[in-house]
């Protein structure tokens, strides 16, 4: 098939299809794209992609319908920086980059929040998250052993932007591991929800592999399927840890076994994470944490999934998370909440009073 045959089928399809758009090779031919559900695409030059998302239908016609304030355009940071030759838009990298980036602050301006797929250092300054970066730990760490996986994006990066899985990359019930990797980085999953109203019927419910019931570690809480107990549990630990290092910079990170199964992070000057992956436990100064065990300590939060902790010793792994429903230091809070979500129940802290959260 000839390029003027595709270019007419896309004329059949897109009535807004124009050559003139789009990026040119050295001999002035239209440099393709990947193949999409549609079919084959073409690639757009960034320095006409400002004009092509502010006509009237595009950008201008989501406010106006939706009203959105946040704004997803995918692939901006996904690709690498590009050359086009066509005369009447001639750009280098140099030219492309900056180009992508107005297009960024353009949509960021129309709607208050803005991000793209996977992230780029030039990127930071011009977007609020970058999806995808975090698969680059969840899919590696899981994959190979070999693999030595060092958060430098996060050390540089971590307090000017929000990274996240990619869209397709969410926790199952039955990957207590991928949790880990958000709670080492303090960053928040994409949740898988199931398939629509699933909690109207069991059958709607996880249904986890053969051989995958020691992993559902984090999905057991009386009253609720696997899935929602697995969201509920995990959420209560990530958001508060999230929202309390969103802007702090992650100041530390090291290995504490020679396998490299166990790893530790901090934020700022007080925040201090501990994860376990391995099969063994891990004996710290004031924690046993089993497989897939963890403990986050702060001055305002303090969760953990272990044996035992300080004096506490539990008849069976327990996960807690206790902050001050006030905000204010444990030590001074005078309304310390306490969520309970598997194991020993506890009904004080420290011998004081808690308020447990449901």
């Amino acid at each position: 098939v000839c390029s003027s045959d595709l270019i007419l089928d896309e004329e059949l399809f897109a009535p807004s299809w124009n050559e003139e758009f789009l990026i040119k090779n050295r001999d002035g031919s239209p440099r393709k794209g990947g193949v999409w559900a549609g079919g084959p695409c073409w690639l757009i030059c960034s320095r006409k992609s400002v004009e092509l998302a502010s006509r009237p239908q595009n950008i201008p016609q989501v406010k106006a319908l939706f009203a959105p304030t946040l704004y997803f355009s995918d692939t901006i940071f996904a690709s690498g920086l590009y050359e086009c030759f066509d005369p009447s838009h001639p750009t280098t990298p140099a030219e492309d980059l900056r180009a992508k980036q107005e297009l960024c602050d353009y949509l960021r301006g129309q709607f208050g929040l803005f991000g793209s797929e996977e992230g780029r250092e030039w990127g930071v300054a011009h977007a609020d998250y970058f999806e995808g970066l975090m698969s680059h730990r969840t899919h590696f760490q899981q994959a190979n052993d070999k693999d030595i996986i060092i958060p430098l994006f996060e050390l540089v990066y971590g307090d000017a932007i929000s990274i996240y899985a990619h869209q397709s990359d969410r926790p199952r019930p039955d990957n207590p591991g991928y949790i880990l990797d958000h709670i080492l980085y303090a960053e928040m999953p994409v949740y898988n929800f199931g398939n629509h109203r699933y909690w109207t019927s069991p059958d709607g419910d996880f249904k986890p592999p053969a051989g995958t019931e020691a992993r559902l570690i984090f999905a057991h809480k009386a009253g609720l399927g696997l899935t929602d107990g697995f969201i509920k549990n995990t959420y209560e630990v990530l958001s508060p840890l999230n929202r309390l290092t969103a802007l702090m910079p992650m100041t530390d990170h090291g290995f504490l076994t020679a396998n490299r199964k166990a790893e530790c992070t901090r934020f700022g000057k007080d925040v201090q994470i501990t994860v376990n992956y391995d099969t063994t436990d891990l004996v710290l100064k004031n924690a046993v944490l089993p497989q897939f065990g963890f403990m986050i300590e702060s001055p305002t939060l303090l969760a953990f999934h272990a044996r035992s902790y300080g004096a506490m010793r539990f008849t069976q792994p327990t996960m807690l998370v206790i902050r001050g429903a006030d905000g204010k230091n444990l030590k001074s809070s005078r309304n310390i909440q306490m969520y309970s979500a598997f194991g020993d129940r506890q009904d004080n802290w420290n011998g004081r009073a808690v308020t447990i959260k449901p």
